[in-house]
């Protein structure tokens, strides 16, 4: 396996540089442009047992956003 800090300037494991990249490569219309992506700000949750993670919630804000959560169209 390679070390993504060779290649990327930021590592991470979700929504980072590296699968960002990766799925521009074999998805490139799921990704939105560099213009329409947001400030990057994480949002917390409003519930203690969220917060914490003894209480859980499927990811389902599609249901609820024009676009969803992940920024796929």
């Amino acid at each position: 396996m390679y070390d993504q800090e060779d290649y990327f300037e930021e590592a991470g494991d979700h929504a980072n540089e590296m699968e960002t990249s990766i799925i521009m490569h074999f998805y490139p219309g799921l990704v939105r442009p560099l213009e329409e992506a947001g400030d990057g700000e994480a949002r917390s949750f409003k519930l203690e047992g969220l917060k914490n993670k003894t209480a859980w919630a499927p990811a389902n804000g599609i249901k609820f956003r024009p676009t969803p959560v992940l920024g796929i169209r």
